[in-house]
């Protein structure tokens, strides 16, 4: 790859190493490599823990993917495990749930952010 983050191109690589951190989350670390030096250049880990605040089970952990500057509830330690917005339809069309700010629902149950970190959670617990 080349990496013209800094305003000049670089020639790199990026490994992936998916791992577990020491409270137990998942992580998916992006390492990026300058290929002429071995020197890190940039690292990020691609997998967030939210904040779900559910009907049943009050504020839970929530393992979330972060794409850009929005937050996919897709938990992915948990075989890649996507939350649905089923649109209130028995079948598609149907989107994974994304949220600006990584906290997800307001523990009211009418709430579809709510159900749906009470779905995560418990998907994620099981």
């Amino acid at each position: 790859m080349v990496r013209a983050a800094d305003g000049r191109p670089v020639l790199a690589w990026e490994t992936v190493v998916d791992g577990v951190l020491s409270d137990g989350g998942p992580s998916e670390l992006h390492v990026i490599t300058d290929a002429a030096n071995g020197t890190e250049l940039h690292r990020y880990d691609a997998v967030k823990r939210g904040s779900g605040n559910t009907q049943y089970s009050g504020q839970v952990p929530l393992d979330s993917l972060q794409n850009g500057s929005a937050y996919s509830l897709i938990a992915t330690d948990h075989g890649a495990h996507k939350t649905f917005d089923m649109n209130h339809l028995p079948e598609r069309p149907r989107a994974v749930f994304t949220d600006a700010d990584n906290v997800w629902g307001d523990g009211v149950g009418t709430a579809l952010q709510t159900q749906a970190a009470d779905a995560a959670h418990g998907a994620q617990v099981t």
